[in-house]
């Protein structure tokens, strides 16, 4: 079971990352056709079906709380809430090491 929970907002796009009920950050997703698309073979067999996963790339840019950082774009919703997580963790490390 995963230790993340997504919560979707109201009217937009963006979905909020829990961790442990903490809120940790936010996922948005850039959603892209794929280039390596036949279109021909399509149009000429109409008995073809094209899936939505063969069709569509779907990418997640998460972002730390409050838009501190925006750590990049991943490939599942879970991977973006680790780097979330694991920015966190090293924001911490570097304040405790810096009050020492």
């Amino acid at each position: 079971m995963s230790k993340f929970s997504f919560t979707k907002r109201a009217h937009t796009t963006k979905q909020d990352v829990w961790y442990n009920g903490i809120l940790i950050g936010e996922l948005d997703f850039i959603l892209r056709e794929s280039s390596d698309i036949d279109w021909q073979k399509y149009r000429s067999d109409k008995t073809l079906k094209l899936s939505s996963d063969e069709r569509w790339l779907v990418t997640w840019k998460a972002h730390t709380t409050s838009n501190m950082a925006t750590l990049g774009a991943y490939n599942s919703k879970e991977e973006a809430a680790e780097q979330i997580l694991s920015a966190h963790r090293e924001k911490f490390e570097r304040l405790t090491n810096d009050s020492q």
